[in-house]
């Protein structure tokens, strides 16, 4: 028992004594000495940017439409009695083609009881001529039995002698039936419903054996030679197509592109419009292209209703550079690296298309390090570290 007792304070012993020589090391162990970590320059992302010449492209959107588009209406009352084969939405029409027939028995009897009236109205024309002309032998006749070469004076009383007044009325009568023979052909022609151009139906609207009334409309027609497209451009942009504004009937040249399948279309500006849009203060400019439906093997026809892209030259420069949007601050500067030093440059913006920019500045290089990255704080010549993305 003893033992065991000597035992364990021995080693409690030897525990305490190591915790005091542990507890002295640290206290009287001396210092590491302190240093202040250096201050790292901020990182930013580069790319390079090379100076280009040559001349630039107006870029602009826009919804396929049609150069001419009516809506077709009936200009007299009846029953359709006839209906084209081609009066169908998207059918293809001919200029002058009847579409629809409109039936014609009322109209036909009206132009015969008219023409029985222009008969009746030319004999009487006839007698009255012929009753002037025995009035003037008969006056002759008595001048001749009294010796007397007067004629009647010019009064209403002198005209009737010769029955001029009753020749009047008769032309007259005879003048109205021919107006009202005319009115009656007109009607007869207008029972038949004609596609004013070649074009597509947009929409039918009536069908065989429907009753229709004047001004009731039959379908929508659109023309097929030319189409247009309507691009909205800021006054910047509508600057840089050289000529728009004098062009003295000169055809400017322009590409019509649908994304969609990558099929391009030669077109031409047809006009600027001379007024900004009050909604977007932009200047809409048409572009057509000619025979948009004549299909090729390596495109489809450009249809009404498409989206499109079109592209026109614009102004030649001899030196720009072309950086992404992101890379613009403030819309007015862009920054550079060299050795380790940023720089800012004032920049004139030329054209903005998308997510790219295009800009001159005289004081940059031909090829420089164009910063992308943003800084909370940057002033000019500051340090920096770059990297390439």
């Amino acid at each position: 028992m003893m033992k065991h007792l000597k035992s364990i304070l021995l080693i409690g012993g030897i525990v305490v004594g190591g915790i005091g020589i542990a507890a002295m090391l640290v206290a009287f162990s001396p210092e590491p000495p302190r240093e202040t970590p250096m201050a790292q320059a901020p990182l930013v992302y580069t790319t390079d940017v090379a100076a280009q010449s040559g001349q630039l492209r107006v870029t602009g959107t826009g919804t396929v439409q049609p150069t001419r588009e009516v809506s077709l209406s009936a200009e007299v009352a009846g029953r359709l009695v006839s209906v084209s084969p081609s009066l169908v939405t998207g059918g293809i029409v001919r200029a002058g083609q009847v579409l629809a027939t409109i039936d014609r028995s009322d109209y036909e009897n009206a132009v015969v009881i008219a023409e029985a009236q222009v008969t009746q109205r030319r004999v009487e024309v006839a007698q009255a001529e012929e009753e002037v002309k025995l009035a003037q032998a008969e006056w002759a006749r008595l001048n001749t039995l009294t010796g007397e070469t007067s004629m009647p004076d010019s009064s209403d009383l002198g005209r009737l002698a010769f029955r001029e007044p009753q020749l009047q009325l008769s032309i007259a009568s005879l003048r109205s039936a021919e107006a009202q023979l005319a009115d009656a052909q007109a009607r007869l022609a207008r029972t038949q419903i004609k596609a004013p151009f070649s074009g597509r139906i947009r929409s039918k609207l009536v069908d065989l054996g429907q009753y229709v009334a004047p001004g009731q409309a039959v379908a929508s027609i659109y023309a097929t030679d030319e189409v247009e497209v309507v691009v909205p451009l800021s006054s910047r942009e509508a600057d840089q197509i050289e000529g728009l504004w004098s062009r003295s009937g000169k055809r400017l040249a322009a590409t019509v592109t649908t994304p969609t399948n990558g099929a391009q279309w030669d077109g031409y500006v047809h006009r600027a419009e001379g007024a900004k849009d009050p909604a977007t203060r932009q200047v809409n400019l048409v572009v057509r292209v000619p025979r948009p439906y004549v299909s090729r093997a390596d495109r489809s026809p450009l249809l009404v209703g498409s989206f499109a892209v079109v592209s026109m030259p614009g102004t030649a420069l001899e030196r720009y550079f072309d950086v992404p949007r992101a890379a613009l601050r403030d819309g007015t500067q862009v920054w550079s690296v060299a050795d380790g030093r940023l720089a800012m440059h004032p920049v004139t913006v030329v054209q903005e298309v998308e997510d790219r920019v295009v800009l001159t500045a005289p004081n940059l290089p031909d090829t420089f390090a164009l910063v992308l990255s943003d800084l909370a704080v940057v002033t000019d010549g500051m340090a920096v570290r770059a990297a390439t993305r």
